[in-house]
């Protein structure tokens, strides 16, 4: 029994995981003001850089919901387009930052996948609280 539950599961949470992994960058980025803040620490890289720590930070009243996935972006001098850089999968899990409560987490940058050329970079996360939706919000870090 415990086989067949198994093997009816593992493909529902392999599924869920990847349709998680893209953030699509089509939506509207509000980044509204006074609600949530991001940044990347350190800002600046060089394009060897494994991990950088995205510092979420929330200041509201409402308690913030994400999961694991995110974006990277590349600003291509008019405008911000995904970068290409290696599919993989992200566990389906749900974060939740209460009010004033800030968390660091890491994003690997996976540079020996990805082709890391100096410029403008952000993260992209869809992060929901209850007075706001579904909004994308972005943190910037360079590539020296």
């Amino acid at each position: 029994m415990k086989k067949k539950i198994v093997t009816i599961l593992f493909p529902l949470l392999v599924l869920a995981a990847i349709s998680c992994t893209t953030v699509r960058t089509n939506k509207q980025y509000n980044d509204p003001p006074g609600y949530i803040t991001m940044e990347i620490v350190p800002p600046v890289v060089d394009a060897k850089t494994s991990v950088v720590t995205l510092m979420i930070s929330n200041h509201s009243d409402q308690t913030a919901q994400f999961g694991a996935n995110y974006t990277i972006e590349k600003f291509t001098g008019t405008e911000w387009r995904e970068f290409d850089r290696p599919q993989f999968a992200v566990i389906a899990i749900m974060y939740m930052l209460g009010p004033g409560e800030t968390r660091e987490y890491d994003i690997n940058l996976f540079p020996d996948q990805a082709d890391y050329t100096p410029g403008r970079y952000r993260i992209v996360k869809s992060i929901v609280l209850d007075l706001t939706g579904d909004t994308y919000y972005t943190a910037e870090f360079r590539v020296e």
